[in-house]
């Protein structure tokens, strides 16, 4: 079996999972390969993602990158893409979990107070405190914003505001929240429906077949999910353990390290790559016609300062920076 991991080149400041990788490797005995992902790859292979893409998306540079590497010796490949959404392997399946107990008339009632209180409390209750201080429906619309509403309207031009009807990212459809299930499976019900469907599941297909490769989601397999989204919510995180089930049922044949080990989330080093070999790029980007027309110019300086510092956290700098250059290639122009 031929198994495949990326992992970031030193001085990318990005953690990954290439020592996991290589214990799981050992114990199955599989023909392992390490994908390491230069800046240098990364500046040759991005205009070519661009045009892997049929609509903008800030997700999916990993996959198409992998998806490259992979396809030199194989043609179909199987994807664990899925398990955190069946499986609840987020800590906002835990947060959800134990706010649902906190929504008290009481807490809502000093919802104010406890908005007041994110910006100031240690990063491990941030969560939590969010989770309790909003309604639920509001809270499971809230978990893939790269942008809240006050955002956008700070970070756009009025002139773009007043010349076209926005959708409010809260108008979303209520009718993700089942009340018969418990709080981690509302979760699960929302990210399977939305976050799983229209973005991961998109994105892998179109970045894995630019290359003709062909992804298979095993742990989607529809007996296989119907059974572990029938199984109770506190199953899943038991003991504020995520995947619990999922762990479980592997202790017998997974290394210990690996069964222990935090939980991390795979994320791209996008700062170091915006600072480097993606700078000039970007800040042509941020510089340009289309830029000036979406975005205000305090935003855009800001977003030019944070290129150069390498100090841009979170996905907003990056979605916009593949919006813009997604427009760009296919030469579309925004009427003012």
């Amino acid at each position: 079996i031929k198994t495949f991991t990326l992992g970031f080149e030193t001085g990318s400041g990005q953690p990954d999972e290439l020592l996991w990788a290589r214990e799981a490797s050992q114990r199955f005995n599989t023909d392992h390969h390490e994908v390491i992902i230069t800046k240098d790859a990364v500046g040759n292979a991005f205009d070519r993602f661009i045009d892997s893409m049929d609509q903008p998306s800030g997700d999916g540079l990993n996959s198409y990158l992998v998806s490259e590497a992979t396809r030199t010796s194989v043609t179909v490949v199987l994807s664990g893409l899925g398990g955190d959404e069946l499986f609840a392997g987020y800590p906002h399946f835990v947060w959800n979990g134990r706010a649902s107990k906190l929504r008290s008339g009481r807490a809502r009632r000093i919802r104010r107070v406890l908005e007041g209180c994110i910006r100031i409390t240690p990063s491990r209750w941030k969560g939590l405190l969010s989770a309790v201080a909003m309604e639920e429906t509001e809270y499971l619309r809230s978990l893939r914003l790269a942008s809240s509403e006050e955002q956008k309207r700070l970070i756009t031009r009025k002139v773009l505001r007043n010349g076209y009807s926005f959708e409010r990212s809260d108008c979303r459809p209520s009718g993700f929240t089942i009340h018969p299930l418990d709080p981690i499976s509302r979760v699960s019900y929302f990210e399977l429906k939305t976050y799983l469907r229209d973005t991961l599941l998109r994105d892998a297909d179109v970045l894995s077949m630019a290359h003709s490769l062909e992804l298979r989601p095993v742990l989607l397999d529809h007996v296989l999910a119907e059974f572990v989204f029938s199984l109770p919510g506190p199953y899943k995180c038991k003991g504020g353990d995520k995947k619990r089930v999922l762990v479980d049922a592997l202790a017998d044949m997974l290394p210990a390290s690996i069964l222990r080990r935090k939980k991390m989330g795979f994320e791209l080093p996008l700062a170091y790559w915006l600072r480097n070999v993606l700078r000039s790029q970007a800040e042509a980007a941020f510089r340009g016609p289309r830029a000036e027309i979406l975005f205000s110019t305090g935003h855009l300086q800001n977003c030019l300062g944070e290129i150069a510092s390498g100090t841009s956290s979170g996905p907003q700098l990056w979605n916009q920076f593949i919006l813009l250059e997604f427009l760009r290639r296919y030469g579309l122009e925004i009427p003012t």
